[in-house]
């Protein structure tokens, strides 16, 4: 880190310039980060422990160093938790500040929420569909301040590409947007053999993302290091409006293949599902996974029951016996059927593995002591239980009658609907 600082005043000068001069030295000044940001993040970290029973962060040192310019590509599947997320994943030593964007909306408000995304360092972002048909948008002013931040201070900025978040199984169609300020970079800097922007995709997974104390996978994959004296980065450069969408539609392909290979990806919750019971059937209970491998095994399962190629990171060996999609669609079946029959019945499938039986003593002495545990645990947790049985009730009181009212306004909705029909008819 101190490499990046030792650098002589000339150098310095350079840095500041702009993209005309031919002595651009990178690495470049990081921003500073606002003491507002340290306390923000020490906030996130705490919460994020508090409500997720494990954080795993897979290769934090492929994170390209202080003022080095990337843009770092997450996927977008829990809202503003996965902002959260990935903050608090970069490590300090890694990157001083990482520059979020989100949606214009939730800046200037009198919210907490608003107040944490703009002490963050956030740039506003402004989407189509949060405003009026006849409303223009521009974010021309947004552009100006990310290329600006990347160009002159050499700061890593975050941008989620599939542009929404959705609670679906399969990832969105990505935008073009990153890849068009990347090759916008690149052409501002066309002359400088030496500047290089960095697109570092990243995948994060929830393993129960409704289910407080779950596990979250966060990978961060090999940066895509582009400089603009690359010939294989051409298409990115040119002159011709044509030749340059050809370029940012075939980068936006490859970085949603990085980003695909390191989280579940399924055109369907059915094969999820049917892809975990096929994982826990190939790696029985005991068997020791990393988070990691147990998502990369279950997504090559995904990628067999819905018959397309796995990802790189989880090939098949050649010997894998092949099936034909009825194969595919039978075997899917019986995967489901399987756990649904397990749910009914209360059992997990280690234990019909271990078909053992066990002495009427062994179950005795197994209940005493598990009444004991649990008589002894409640005792230190009523205190707190008094405490908190009131929320519980206010909250699942008006829970209950915010659910009332969204029936009453559907049926309000379709009773107007009925009665306009019935005038007409």
């Amino acid at each position: 880190m101190e490499s990046h600082h030792h650098q002589d005043e000339a150098g310095d000068e350079d840095r500041h310039r702009g993209g005309d001069d031919s002595n651009y030295h990178v690495p470049n000044y990081p921003t500073e980060t606002p003491i507002a940001y340290h306390a923000v993040i020490s906030f996130f970290r705490f919460v994020l422990a508090i409500f997720f029973s494990r954080i795993v962060i897979e290769n934090p040192d492929r994170i390209p160093g202080n003022g080095r310019p990337t843009i770092v590509l997450v996927n977008h599947s829990n809202s503003l938790t996965d902002a959260l997320i990935i903050m608090a994943s970069v490590p300090r030593h890694a990157r001083r500040m990482l520059r979020m964007t989100a949606k214009a909306t939730h800046f200037r408000k009198p919210t907490f929420s608003s107040w944490l995304i703009e002490k963050a360092g956030s740039v506003p972002l402004q989407r189509a569909q949060d405003y009026q048909p006849e409303t223009r948008i521009d974010n021309s002013v947004t552009r100006e301040l990310l290329m600006n931040a990347l160009c002159q201070q050499g700061d890593a900025i975050c941008i989620f590409p599939e542009g929404i978040s959705r609670y679906h199984p399969a990832l969105a169609p990505f935008k073009t947007g990153a890849a068009r300020i990347a090759s916008d970079v690149l052409c501002q800097f066309k002359n400088q053999e030496k500047f290089e922007i960095n697109l570092l995709p990243c995948s994060i997974t929830y393993l129960h993302r409704q289910n407080f104390r779950s596990d979250v996978l966060v990978s961060f994959h090999d940066p895509i290091v582009l400089r603009s004296s690359d010939p294989t980065n051409a298409e990115l450069v040119a002159s011709d409006p044509e030749c340059r969408k050809q370029g940012i539609a075939k980068l936006t392909a490859t970085l949603t293949e990085k980003i695909r290979a390191g989280t579940l990806d399924s055109p369907s919750w059915d094969l999820i599902k049917a892809a975990n019971m096929a994982r826990t059937l190939y790696a029985p209970f005991g068997t020791q996974l990393s988070l990691g491998t147990h998502i990369r095994l279950t997504q090559r399962f995904v990628d067999v029951f819905a018959g397309r190629t796995p990802s790189p990171s989880s090939t098949p060996s050649p010997t894998s016996p092949q099936l034909s999609p009825s194969n595919h669609t039978e075997l899917v079946k019986d995967l489901l059927d399987y756990q649904q029959m397990l749910f009914h019945l209360g059992l997990k499938d280690a234990r019909l593995a271990n078909n053992r039986l066990v002495s009427r003593r062994v179950i005795l002495t197994r209940l005493a002591f598990r009444v004991s545990a649990a008589a002894f645990f409640l005792s230190i947790c009523a205190p707190g239980l008094c405490f908190w049985i009131p929320t519980f009730i206010v909250t699942g009181y008006f829970a209950h009658r915010q659910r009332l009212k969204g029936r009453q306004s559907l049926f309000s909705l379709i009773s107007t609907h009925l009665i306009h029909v019935s005038l007409l008819l």
